[in-house]
């Protein structure tokens, strides 16, 4: 009996699901349908290009997802990669540049996002996660 419980208690902790990290993933909830979106609109092969808005987003997608890291290499990643998708996410509350490095010109490299050419807007959240389609 007290091996069949345990056996059991196994099951019930964190670190005995198939993906033991997977509830520590921070998304935040209103971020949860443009994840649905990307599932969906993106086409197999292809690259998502996105701002530093979520480091969890490579995880939470099936196709390859590149997160720019400084406002200067989104051309350079338009041009030598097959993007198809741009996320252009909000920024998370109590982020801080200061504090999370990874937030780090989150503001410029939005706006570089934003002024890229040939793009069709498929979805914008009221959180300001805007999800765009590039039309080469």
């Amino acid at each position: 009996l007290l091996l069949y419980i345990d056996w059991h208690a196994s099951f019930q902790r964190p670190f005995a699901l198939p993906d033991p990290y997977k509830p520590l993933i921070r998304v935040q909830h209103e971020e949860e349908l443009a994840l649905a979106i990307l599932r969906d609109a993106t086409p197999p092969g292809t690259t998502i290009l996105a701002n530093n808005s979520n480091p969890y987003l490579p995880f939470l997608v099936q196709e390859k997802v590149i997160i720019v890291p400084h406002p200067d290499q989104v051309t350079t990643f338009i041009s030598s990669q097959p993007i198809s998708l741009l996320y252009i996410g909000s920024r998370p509350p109590l982020t801080p540049e200061d504090i999370y490095p990874f937030y780090v010109s989150f503001d410029a490299i939005r706006e570089q996002m934003m002024a890229t050419p040939n793009k069709e807007k498929i979805e914008e959240l009221p959180s300001g996660t805007e999800i765009y389609r590039l039309n080469r």
